[in-house]
């Protein structure tokens, strides 16, 4: 597929700086992960943009262009990439990454989801974990090692203060069903978009909502527990430690109600 780097179209290859060097997925930098629908419309692009260049300040990126000249550099090259890598109708996962001197973007078809992944929820693990910079999204090698060393049937690994509060997951927003109230934490962690989407369906569907610290043993007590992420939007999860469900009424009904456009609110 077609890449941007910089402003300049090409294939991976015709740049002397690879996307998935190491001075780029662990450098300094920031990065955003988008996806469309349809296979042209990129979901909540000016969100995102938002977010990419919040986590730059959060970093001290010292940016060599005006924010506003490269954010709308950015957006231009995201449009031309979806534009010129048509693939058949099939969606696009959206990568950008930022860092002082330069920024890449690189598009691939997003990853087919089989109906079971939904139907029958997931398994998760659990680890002790805090980011640095929590409002910020950037490339953390500490994620790649939880990805491996969890086990092979787990699709992610969600975290934990020392103290035992819910945080985040390796790459999703954690929502648990308390007494039929939706709650989900806000300290410490990344504020997917995708998570408050799922916040304002859940307003508008008339759910309980409240935005909170939640504890390991109140967790464990949760009728449902489901995941978000761009990518995957609403995630059932079926098991994780001790606790095991198979209704996942709630999360089916915020997936169905997920917006599929930009025009949403």
């Amino acid at each position: 597929m077609i890449t941007c780097f910089n402003g300049k179209f090409g294939k991976v290859e015709d740049f002397s700086v690879s996307p998935f060097s190491d001075s780029v997925q662990f450098g300094r930098s920031v990065f955003e992960t988008l996806r469309t629908y349809g296979g042209t419309r990129i979901f909540e692009a000016e969100v995102h943009l938002d977010r990419l260049f919040e986590s730059a300040e959060i970093l001290k990126l010292n940016l060599h262009n005006s924010v506003d000249k490269l954010r709308r550099q950015i957006k231009y090259c995201m449009e031309q990439l979806v534009e010129r890598n048509q693939a058949g109708g099939k969606d696009l996962r959206i990568k950008v990454f930022l860092a002082e001197e330069f920024f890449w973007i690189i598009t691939r078809v997003l990853d087919e989801v089989s109906p079971d992944f939904y139907a029958l929820g997931v398994e998760i693990v659990d680890a002790v974990f805090e980011r640095n910079f929590p409002r910020a999204k950037y490339v953390n090698p500490a994620y790649g090692y939880f990805q491996r060393v969890q086990p092979k049937e787990a699709f992610v690994t969600i975290f934990f203060s020392d103290d035992g509060f819910l945080r985040e997951g390796t790459i999703v927003n954690v929502f648990a069903l308390l007494n039929g109230t939706i709650v989900t934490p806000e300290k410490n962690i990344l504020l997917g978009v995708t998570r408050e989407e799922v916040l304002r369906v859940a307003k508008k569907q008339e759910f309980g909502v409240e935005v909170r610290e939640i504890s390991r043993g109140e967790l464990m007590t949760a009728d449902e527990i489901f995941l978000t992420c761009t990518s995957k939007e609403v995630i059932p999860v079926r098991k994780w430690g001790e606790w095991e469900n198979g209704d996942f009424t709630v999360a089916h009904k915020l997936r169905a109600n997920f917006p599929k456009n930009d025009n949403f609110r």
